[in-house]
């Protein structure tokens, strides 16, 4: 059930889109760079140093708001070091188109089977409908995409999936627990780089101090501000307004807008087959928001 207003609803939608455009850049941003000079420990160094950095007065004025300490160390994995970690991974091996949708694709469907089990959440038929159309779209994308995949590419696929179940878990964490955006987003962020920062620093590859400047700093600004910061925010506030199934139904089209922004950007063609994947993904999104009606 979704609870709050209609004006609840509507700054849930107009968070979840936030999301949407934040995430189909991540996509982007994210395989330019895993598949460039920086490592993804580099990548996930500047995602947690960048956020926490700029989040640590808050979790230092609000704490963690009355959350349990396995509570607070499931929210931190599974948004923080997990998430990063297998996304940037991923990319590092398999391309854009994979992570797309693996990561986001996949995600309705692993937040589905958490928030059923967890929270007992209730679908109901029209959203149940939404979500099969959802999978045969997200079928056809993938056909597509995982056609020629290399061993590599495998094992990329697989750590973007552990990335998809991580982010789902968190989705229903968010909402079972009743988190608030400034709180979910100082926890992960400050939480994430006292963890990670001297294991990065102590023990794992990195090529940040002889990458180019304007790289480091544009991976900085998305991954560390835009990424964790904004897009957190925005999608903790959309769970708390639509519920966790109908967030990630929103956000299961975003692989298709990086599929269609990888024309001109990246110059990848788009078949016929993945553009219908991308129509179904889209209809069965906007059958799962109808569905806050019922």
């Amino acid at each position: 059930m979704i609870v709050g207003s209609r004006r609840e609803q509507i700054i849930g939608i107009g968070c979840a889109l936030a999301v949407v455009v934040l995430w189909s850049s991540f996509l982007v941003l994210s395989r330019y760079g895993a598949a460039g000079i920086l490592t993804p420990f580099d990548l996930a160094a500047l995602r947690f140093g960048v956020s926490g950095i700029i989040m640590l007065p808050v979790l230092i004025r609000n704490g963690f708001g009355g959350l349990k300490s396995g509570q607070v160390a499931a929210i931190t994995l599974s948004a923080g070091p997990a998430f990063a970690l297998f996304a940037y991974g991923g990319f590092s091996l398999a391309p854009t188109a994979h992570g797309g949708v693996l990561i986001t694709g996949m995600g309705p469907f692993f937040t589905t089977l958490f928030a059923v089990l967890m929270i007992k959440e209730r679908l109901g038929r029209t959203r149940t409908i939404s979500l099969l159309v959802i999978l045969c779209g997200m079928g056809l994308m993938a056909r597509e995409s995982l056609a020629f995949t290399t061993s590599d590419q495998m094992w990329g696929d697989m750590l973007f999936l552990g990335a998809s179940i991580s982010w789902s878990a968190y989705t229903v964490f968010a909402r079972a627990w009743r988190v608030t955006p400034f709180q979910a987003t100082a926890i992960v962020a400050v939480l994430s780089m006292m963890a990670y920062l001297p294991v990065y620093l102590l023990f794992l590859p990195s090529n940040l101090f002889i990458a180019p400047l304007g790289e480091v700093f544009l991976q900085g600004v998305f991954q560390g501000f835009l990424s964790v910061i904004v897009a957190l925010l925005a999608f903790t506030r959309a769970v708390a307004a639509l519920g966790p199934v109908v967030t990630a139904m929103m956000t299961s089209v975003v692989p298709g807008i990086a599929a269609l922004a990888a024309i001109p950007l990246l110059h990848e063609p788009l078949s016929a087959i993945a553009g219908f994947g991308i129509i179904l993904v889209t209809f069965g999104m906007v059958g799962g928001v109808l569905s806050m009606r019922k």
